[in-house]
């Protein structure tokens, strides 16, 4: 399941508990899905804004160094207050936060989130917090992989970028060991090596796809392994263009 369709089953879902009665949400605009999902996304930027911090290196002009700071310090302010909210859903991270982090600007990369797969084990948190976070994350590697195979398809050399900003497995790792899930997930999203399975799928002339060896990238589900897919990606580079 994509991200899209998953923002779209939970947002349901929450519909749901709101015409039954049953909703157990502590913000009027926020819900416990929307803290998630917001807190993914601010994780997001702050690699992002690192990554462009560093991309600029010491030569940078007046102009370059100026949105980075101004990217900073709406990050910050963004963080700032979604911490406040995440202390309604979340109020054992109180402990966790450090007054540093919240005051510092300099340090608005490495402001740790305390997102559900994050926390220590002994820190509790709502069982559908975490099912949240994992359902988002489980999405979120799906759909990075799906990015990947189509980069690989039209041959491009995106991979760098991805490298730089994939994360998933290890949070995934961790919230199923708090959610007692099986091992299933982890025969469709294996750990990346981007030297053996970062490769293009080749379509050998006179093969049949039984005679082939095909990477585990390619036999998940969603991933743009089949002609219709190339052609989809061909046609949005297309556009791009």
């Amino acid at each position: 399941m994509t991200q899209a369709a998953m923002y779209l089953a939970l947002s349901m879902a929450e519909a749901a508990e709101i015409e039954h009665g049953s909703n157990m949400s502590l913000h009027d605009d926020i819900s416990p899905s929307v803290l998630i999902s917001s807190g993914l996304e601010l994780e997001d930027q702050q690699h992002h804004l690192d990554f462009d911090a560093k991309m600029i290196g010491q030569h940078a002009i007046d102009v370059q160094k100026g949105k980075i700071l101004q990217h900073m310090n709406a990050l910050h302010q963004h963080i700032d207050t979604w911490a406040w909210v995440q202390l309604l859903y979340m109020p054992s991270v109180s402990r966790l936060w450090s007054q540093d982090d919240i005051t510092t600007e300099t340090k608005v990369y490495s402001i740790s989130l305390f997102l559900p797969s994050s926390l220590p084990q002994q820190v509790l948190c709502d069982n559908r917090l975490l099912k949240y976070k994992w359902d988002l994350h489980k999405a979120q590697a799906y759909d990075t992989l799906n990015d990947l195979c189509t980069v690989l398809n039209l041959q491009c050399h995106l991979y760098k970028y991805k490298d730089a900003f994939i994360r998933g497995q290890d949070a995934l790792l961790n919230l199923a060991a708090r959610l007692g899930k099986n091992d299933d997930w982890e025969r469709s999203l294996k750990p990346l090596n981007k030297k053996t399975d970062a490769v293009p799928l080749k379509h050998d002339d006179g093969c049949t796809v039984g005679q082939q060896s095909i990477l585990w990238i390619w036999k998940t589900l969603g991933s743009n392994s089949n002609s219709l897919g190339l052609q989809d990606s061909l046609c949005v580079e297309w556009c791009k263009a």
